[in-house]
C-alpha cells in the first residue's frame, strides 16, 4: 500500500492537473515530488458529510477501493481523492469500476499533460 498524504500544502494542486470526476469522487493526479515515494491523499469536508461518523465511512470505503485498484495507479504520481456526498450510498462493483476508470483515464491525461 501507498503511502498517505498528510500534511495539508501537499494537498495543494493546481489547475493544470488532470481530473476525472465521478458521482461518489473526483480523482486527481499530480507528479510526485520525489521519484519513487508516490503518495495518495483522501479529502472530505464537513460542507459535504456532516457528520464524523459519515466522513470516516467514507474515507474508509475510498481505501478499500484504493486498495483493490492500486495495480492500475502509476508509480510516479500521486493521487488526491475528494468525496463527494453520494458516496455512502455507492454499490461496490460500480464504485470498483469507476475507481478503476479513474485512474487509468488519469494515467492517460498526465501522459498528455
Amino acid at each position: 500500500m501507498r503511502p498517505i498524504i498528510k500534511k495539508h500544502k501537499d494537498f495543494e494542486l493546481s489547475e493544470d492537473d488532470p481530473t476525472y470526476r465521478t458521482e461518489f469522487f473526483v480523482a486527481r493526479a499530480r507528479k510526485t515530488k520525489w521519484p519513487g515515494d508516490a503518495k495518495y491523499g483522501i479529502k472530505v469536508t464537513k460542507k459535504t458529510l456532516k457528520r464524523s461518523v459519515d466522513r470516516n465511512h467514507g474515507k474508509r470505503m475510498l481505501r478499500v477501493w484504493i486498495r483493490a485498484n492500486e495495480k492500475h495507479m502509476s508509480p510516479d504520481m500521486d493521487y488526491i481523492f475528494i468525496i463527494r456526498a453520494g458516496v455512502l450510498d455507492a454499490d461496490f462493483e460500480l464504485a470498483q469500476s469507476l475507481m478503476r476508470t479513474a485512474l487509468k483515464k488519469l494515467k492517460v491525461l498526465s501522459v498528455e499533460c
